[in-house]
């Protein structure tokens, strides 16, 4: 019999657990070998659910110890420091289509429900990359702030940023493999852009549910945890 190669122990109630989704993934898998987006996405979520784990939940509903944080206070001047602080970012417009350039400025009152008194900011990156933005959205959300993006009707991004006491992740040892976070990063990169198209392109009443969302969790979760 030859000799395992397998990283984790396959009798503990974390080895079955591999070897379940690990199973699922093969019955799933198409006859070139290629896994589906969608069929992958919808699995692991049933997988996260089957641990007790709530795919919509926060991250940090997996840690042994809840450290809650206050972040400094959200307005433009502390957001804009945060972020200029980061390689490659910048207020200072140097070339048209620099991925690097931001603004922020105070949010409109009432943007996600909320009062009057606790408006926030909101950072505008016109030409950022899908890459860069997340790079400032786990940055604030280390933080501590609460941090929101979506796609502007003309171009770039907006990022809707709070000072709410939140409770962050402790750090923990990565538990994935490299070669599995890689993995699991390249399928739900797999049609992303037209999933996003199709789910930014509907009603807000119909977005719940869409593929998209799950593909964005997944995404966040491995961005954040593993950045």
């Amino acid at each position: 019999m030859p000799e395992s190669t397998l990283k984790y122990d396959p009798p503990t109630t974390e080895g079955e657990a591999v070897a379940c989704l690990f199973r699922g993934i093969k019955n799933i898998e198409d006859p070139d070998g290629n896994w589906n987006g969608d069929d992958t996405v919808h699995l692991l979520r049933d997988w996260f659910t089957s641990l007790g784990i709530n795919p919509s939940g926060p991250a940090n509903q997996i840690d042994t110890t809840q450290l809650k944080i206050t972040p400094p206070e959200a307005d433009p001047g502390t957001v804009t420091d945060l972020l200029a602080a980061l390689p490659g970012f910048t207020t200072e417009r140097r070339l048209a289509g620099d991925e690097g350039h931001f603004y922020a400025t105070y949010d409109e009152p009432g943007f996600d429900d909320r009062a009057e008194e606790e408006q926030g900011t909101i950072v505008v990156f016109p030409f950022a990359s899908k890459a860069r933005l997340r790079t400032a959205v786990t940055a604030l959300r280390r933080a501590g702030y609460t941090a929101t993006a979506h796609t502007l009707h003309t171009r770039g991004y907006a990022v809707h940023v709070h000072a709410d006491v939140v409770c962050a992740p402790v750090p923990v040892p990565a538990v994935l493999p490299a070669d599995v976070r890689a993995s699991i990063a390249t399928v739900v990169s797999q049609g992303w852009d037209d999933e996003q198209g199709d789910y930014e392109q509907r009603d807000t009443c119909d977005r719940e549910g869409h593929l998209f969302v799950h593909m964005k969790l997944i995404s966040d979760y491995l961005d954040f945890c593993f950045a």
